[in-house]
């Protein structure tokens, strides 16, 4: 009777081990896959660029503007015109100023004729001062005679200075009444193009010292620039020197170069106060030799070359993720602590997901720079979005795919 009870439960042991084994095996090959698409690591050259937009400008662009108040009464040229440093654009109504003018040459005249007369009165008193004290010594003048010799002397010596002050002063206002007349002519100060014109002949138009009333523009279009708004973030990385890739956006198909010549010390702040506050510094590009003659105002963005590396390990962006090391499987990523947080790539060793911690150098559009026990060739988990941000771990079984036909289907 013994011997059939441990019969049977040697039975029942054996039954019990082959029902374990079978949920072992079976949960071993219920193992969830995660479907994947992989890049390999490459050895690249990576370029590190600032993109921004402007507009294309004339390096030099001179304002032509009245300084004097006067109806136009000439335009001797046209929108579009090119011209020569010293040729005539603009005359206004000079008969007031000349008038003017005028009037002072007269005072300066009649100023100048007083001085004359001061002259010879001083020098008649002159005299007259050195015959009384000249008698005086021979005692047939008095002190007295002396005294008076020298007051009318110092007398017409005073009306001299005066003289000459009034000559000097009706001289001064001579010189800016010429000067107001020599300004309602208006010449080309440069070698150019008028790309604007503001003022029509029979207008007034009014000169101050505190406003500009431009009458036209005048540019030299044989060296355009581009003026762009780059963001604060990104302007300590821009220096003046670095090279650019232009693109305008009336040629789309070509590329003209271009070099960074000025950065601007103060910010354009868009939306100041509110959540939609932009901070932007411009930077100058100027155009080296384009191909196309280029309009100003036209539109256009710059790719600012900030960096260069030849020859360094690369993956691609979308490959990069954070994770921390350190965390025990399972734990999600919304759970990990943000300080612990390191940049990570997912390897596939063997069919399965292997983190490597990397450090990232300089971008570009595609690629990150890294540095870590990685090496050319390495399949990288570049995808899903889902997969490689929220659920891929260590020691993660992976079907790995063509990336091609992962992207056809809708990412659940």
């Amino acid at each position: 009777m013994k011997k059939v009870k441990r019969i049977i439960f040697w039975t029942i042991v054996a039954l019990i081990v082959l029902g374990v084994g079978g949920v072992i095996v079976k949960s071993a090959l219920a193992e969830k896959k995660v479907a994947v698409y992989t890049r390999a690591v490459e050895r690249k050259t990576i370029t590190q660029a600032v993109t921004a937009s402007g507009k294309v400008q004339p390096v030099v662009k001179v304002e032509i503007s009245a300084y004097v108040s006067a109806e136009i009464i000439r335009l001797s040229v046209q929108e579009g015109q090119a011209v020569k440093q010293g040729d005539l654009l603009v005359e206004l109504d000079s008969m007031r100023y000349r008038a003017t003018r005028d009037g002072y040459g007269a005072a300066v005249t009649a100023a100048q004729s007083q001085g004359k007369l001061a002259q010879i009165n001083w020098e008649q008193a002159k005299r007259d001062f050195e015959r009384v004290q000249s008698l005086h010594q021979q005692g047939l003048a008095s002190k007295a005679d002396v005294e008076a010799a020298k007051t009318k002397l110092e007398a017409q010596s005073s009306v001299v200075r005066a003289a000459q002050d009034d000559v000097q002063r009706a001289s001064a206002q001579l010189r800016l009444a010429g000067d107001d007349v020599s300004k309602t002519v208006l010449r080309s100060p440069i070698d150019g193009v008028v790309i604007a014109l503001n003022k029509e002949a029979g207008e007034m138009v009014v000169g101050s010292g505190f406003t500009r009333d431009v009458i036209m523009t005048v540019a030299d279009l044989s060296t355009m620039e581009v003026r762009v708004e780059v963001d604060e973030n990104d302007v300590p990385h821009v220096k003046v020197g670095q090279k650019a890739n232009i693109t305008v956006d009336a040629f789309p198909k070509e590329k003209f170069e271009g070099e960074v010549t000025s950065i601007a010390n103060s910010a354009k702040v868009k939306g100041a106060g509110t959540q939609e506050e932009i901070t932007n510094f411009e930077v100058a590009i100027r155009l080296v030799k384009p191909a196309r003659p280029l309009r100003p105002g036209m539109s256009a963005t710059a790719e600012i070359v900030t960096e260069v590396k030849k020859d360094v390990l690369a993956v691609p962006i979308q490959c990069l993720t954070m994770r921390d090391p350190e965390a025990a499987p399972k734990t999600p990523v919304s759970l990990m602590r943000s300080d612990k947080l390191k940049e990570v790539v997912f390897s596939v060793v063997d069919g399965r997901a292997s983190l490597v911690v990397v450090k990232t150098g300089i971008s570009s559009d595609f690629d990150y720079e890294v540095e870590g026990p990685i090496e050319p060739g390495l399949p990288l988990v570049c995808g899903p979005f889902k997969a490689l941000n929220k659920e891929l771990e260590s020691g993660l079984l992976l079907d790995v795919k063509e990336e091609a036909s992962m992207m056809s289907e809708k990412e659940p």
